[in-house]
């Protein structure tokens, strides 16, 4: 039987797409990056993506929190409160590992919708 070569590739390449989502990496979103700041005092969720049904790890600041990927590939933790301190580093691990530099515990203040919104926070007294 002579199979024709298209049909050749596509099987392959099926194959490939199919092993690959077997081994794919645990991600963050991009708010988790070196130089964040956790607020401290308060519980704080770490969440992300990988593989359905995969182990997940956190870990921070003595503590370690784990986790299974849900269905969609879903997952989150809730690390304990943490207090101020040096700069930290968050890893979290499954088929990958990702270290996530100078993580700092302190205030974090979000301001947005007003007009003075553009002016450095260095400026005022």
């Amino acid at each position: 039987m002579n199979v024709p070569r298209i049909a050749l590739t596509f099987v392959a390449s099926s194959l490939l797409i199919a092993a690959s989502q077997l081994r794919a990496n645990v991600t963050l979103p991009p708010v988790f990056s070196d130089h964040m700041v956790l607020q401290r005092e308060i519980v704080a969720p770490v969440w992300g993506q990988a593989v359905a049904g995969e182990t997940v790890t956190v870990a921070i600041a003595g503590q370690t929190k784990k986790t299974t990927a849900d269905a969609q590939g879903k997952w989150a933790v809730k690390l304990d409160p943490l207090k101020l301190g040096e700069p930290l580093t968050l890893t979290v691990e499954g088929t990958n590992k990702i270290a996530i530099a100078d993580v700092l515990v302190g205030d974090v203040w979000v301001g947005s919708g007003q007009s003075n919104m553009g002016t450095p926070v260095r400026t005022y007294t």
